[in-house]
């Protein structure tokens, strides 16, 4: 983690996907983060690997819905 400048990487994983990494760093503190701290970044690590994979859905769909449209 220090390669990464990180006090804490988190992973991003959506329906058994892994998305990528998470990397933070509170530059205020040197201290480590509480439990609390760690149980809420973890919950919104989940909500934005879901909108990742949203996006990513998307994504797709828009790109099937503009060849269906070509014909």
């Amino acid at each position: 983690m220090r390669d990464l400048d990180a006090q804490i990487v988190l992973p991003l994983r959506a329906a058994g996907e892994l998305l990528g990494f998470w990397a933070l760093r509170d530059e205020r503190s040197e201290e480590s983060l509480a439990s609390a701290e760690v149980a809420l970044l973890r919950r919104v690590a989940d909500r934005l690997a879901r909108s990742i994979q949203d996006s990513k859905t998307f994504e797709r769909i828009r790109a099937r819905d503009r060849l269906v449209a070509l014909g």
